[in-house]
């Protein structure tokens, strides 16, 4: 099929860059080719201090044979993609590629299984995130059909959240999940590049982002999406491997984002989360690491690298951190959950 190449540029119309794609039905980007930066930009963030400090020992590790229920079969395979921590504690588990939700305890006991009632509404295609809401009721971002499942905060299914009102723009690869102050819920769409908005119903509101938006608000393929304990929305971009921050309505309020591999660099950006002190921990699928970032784009320290040991990782994907100050990493290809004591880090 053919390339199609989309030019973007920045609020001062200046050019940044390249977009490619093949024109697959989902509109996924293949490549962005980034140019030299000939202007000032506009939202202004410290530059990083470049640092050669990797650190990180893992004080749990969740191995996929602890990840295994009862009705698993011996030796099943398990990859971790979506994490949070719910009610008492609770660990939440999403495993995309079997199509199950996991309840664990934090050192990764087996609970149950999520989803399990006789009803096609409460069971799962590509469980592909999860997070939880003020009351601590449990949604699941099903990507495989594209839908919202509610369930309360034991693991009774509630209800199918349908997209209603986006006959014109429905979602197609869902693929980050997070609730807002008020009860909203942000969805991150990588093959529509942009966020949706719905009320706690699942009626939609609105959209931001996008490479069809105005060039100071452009996201290429966002992934992993939080909301801070100040309400801002922040948003992983892994095409243009950039962090985006914004107000609940859409607001762009400031983005940092380097392409490389050095420390203070970023490659291919997935999942995000933030701590108590609105420090920004972000997965890297292209460099096998977690990064902490200021909620300024300030570079502090990165844990891991591409490996199989203790500390390292194998494309990590969605994070979170519970209220001991624990951080839990999604490491998906090797079939575990990484926890890290993040007072060692900041």
């Amino acid at each position: 099929k053919p390339r199609q190449k989309l030019l973007i540029k920045n609020q001062l119309s200046s050019p940044i860059g390249y977009v490619e794609t093949d024109k697959e039905d989902d509109g996924r980007y293949e490549s962005f080719t980034k140019l030299p930066d000939t202007s000032k930009p506009v939202v202004n963030v410290n530059t990083p201090t470049p640092s050669t400090e990797v650190i990180g020992f893992p004080v749990v590790e969740i191995t996929s044979r602890q990840l295994l229920g009862p009705n698993q079969q011996k030796g099943s395979v398990v990859y971790p993609c979506g994490v949070c921590i719910g009610s008492n504690k609770m660990l939440i588990v999403s495993d995309m590629k079997s199509g199950c939700v996991r309840m664990l305890t934090t050192t990764g006991k087996f609970l149950d299984y999520l989803g399990q009632e006789d009803s096609n509404d409460s069971s799962f295609g590509e469980p592909t995130s999860v997070t939880v809401d003020n009351n601590g009721n449990i949604f699941v971002l099903d990507s495989n059909p594209p839908r919202i499942l509610k369930y309360s905060n034991t693991g009774k299914f509630l209800c199918k959240l349908v997209p209603k009102g986006l006959r014109s723009v429905p979602l197609v690869t869902p693929r980050g999940l997070a609730i807002g102050h008020d009860g909203c819920i942000f969805v991150s769409d990588w093959s529509k590049s942009c966020i949706l908005v719905f009320d706690s119903t699942g009626k939609y509101i609105k959209q931001f982002g996008g490479t069809n938006a105005s060039s100071s608000q452009f996201i290429m393929q966002p992934t992993g999406i939080v909301v801070d304990n100040r309400g801002r929305v922040i948003v992983c971009d892994g095409m243009s491997h950039h962090i985006w921050i914004y107000t609940p309505d859409g607001v762009l309020l400031s983005h940092f984002g380097w392409q490389g591999n050095s420390p203070s660099d970023l490659y291919k950006p997935y999942g995000i989360t933030v701590d108590s002190k609105c420090n920004i921990y972000i997965s890297e699928d292209g460099n096998h690491r977690v990064s902490i970032f200021k909620d300024s784009g300030e570079f502090l320290k990165c844990i891991g690298g591409n490996g199989s040991e203790p500390g390292e990782f194998i494309s990590p994907r969605h994070l979170c951190i519970d209220n001991d100050e624990r951080l839990f990493v999604a490491d998906e290809y090797n079939n575990r959950i990484q926890v890290f004591d993040i007072r060692e880090f900041v």
